[in-house]
């Protein structure tokens, strides 16, 4: 932390909203403004999944953020933490997305997936608001729901299944 300026810091805070459920969800929203109804819908069940078991492992585990963690700037409006820092939702966010995606990229695709995963884990750690427990549990975690999220893409396709089945059919 020694290395730490203005301009640095800066830099992995952008880097660090790769990680922001926010920007995946308007991506997921452009998805489906542009007609991809189907991939939007799964990839915001990724998302929204991703942000749940973020949320409901925090309070289990209640492992405290690092000390310097109060004294984070605000970037955009939006702070870079809050109370509980196990396991880091921006990197598990990444993970889960990248894992999810893998399957449709090449070689070269999935090693530049893989340092914008380890570069937003570092950019968590280089902002003191994680410790190395925390992000490491994040890309396992990500890794887990990413893989389940095709699972469930899978199964779902086998069926058949069309978005037009949740409308409501009496109207």
């Amino acid at each position: 932390h020694s290395i730490q300026a203005p301009a640095i810091y800066n830099l992995f805070a952008g880097i660090t909203f790769l990680g922001s459920p926010t920007f995946w969800i308007l991506l997921a929203a452009t998805m489906y403004w542009l007609g991809k109804e189907k991939a939007s819908f799964f990839f915001m069940n990724l998302v929204v999944f991703t942000g749940a078991l973020v949320a409901l492992f925090k309070p289990i585990f209640g492992i405290a953020r690092t000390e310097t963690a109060g004294t984070a700037q605000k970037i955009v409006g939006f702070e870079l933490y809050s109370g509980l820092s196990f396991p880091s939702g921006h990197t598990t966010t990444i993970t889960a997305v990248f894992s999810y995606w893998s399957r449709w990229m090449n070689k070269r695709q999935k090693w530049v997936a893989v340092f914008l995963v380890l570069l937003v884990a570092f950019s968590r750690l280089y902002l003191q608001v994680h410790w190395l427990t925390d992000v490491i549990a994040g890309i396992v975690l990500g890794w887990l729901i990413g893989k389940a999220n095709c699972w469930i893409v899978d199964k779902m396709q086998k069926r058949s299944f069309r978005l037009t089945e949740f409308r409501d059919e009496g109207a």
